[in-house]
């Protein structure tokens, strides 16, 4: 599996893979559809989407990054992979990926949230080292009724100290 940041020309594919990724997610938040995410030439021409693909080159899931400066946190805003890829490592992968991005420019954690009652997904997020810090509404947007639950991973000692 190769990590890296996306193309400019995958901005397409990468909508098109959000799109699947996301249907049963947002289904089961009373939408039919997820998007728009006409936000991706933007960003990826920011560095701030990164990819994994396999070696001929087919995209597998990518993560979307944001750089919080004043916390010097690394904000995972969201991951994604292809439903058929789904349970084989890739969702790891770019969780470590976002990991060693976050160490590489000194972050005191991660941080990611999704929706709460999908535990399933907050279990994944507790088993690669991620702990619940809270819950709460929709950060971004108006509060959709659907309680987030925020997760941080500290990177520094100092973080999870007392």
């Amino acid at each position: 599996m190769i990590l890296r940041p996306a193309l400019p020309e995958e901005a397409e594919p990468l909508a098109r893979l959000l799109a699947a990724a996301f249907l049963e997610y947002v289904r089961g938040l009373g939408r039919e559809a997820s998007g728009p995410y006409d936000w991706l030439p933007e960003r990826i021409a920011a560095g701030e989407v990164h990819v994994a693909a396999d070696p001929g080159g087919r995209v597998l899931g990518m993560l979307a990054l944001t750089w919080d400066a004043g916390e010097q946190n690394l904000v995972v805003d969201l991951l994604a992979v292809d439903p058929a890829c789904q349970g084989q490592g890739t969702g790891r992968a770019l969780l470590a990926h976002a990991e060693t991005l976050a160490c590489a420019r000194d972050a005191r954690a991660l941080r990611l949230h999704t929706v709460a009652r999908y535990e399933h997904l907050v279990r994944i997020y507790t088993g690669a080292g991620y702990a619940v810090t809270h819950l709460g509404p929709r950060p971004k947007g108006e509060d959709d009724g659907h309680p987030r639950a925020f997760l941080m991973k500290p990177l520094r000692t100092e973080i999870g100290a007392a």
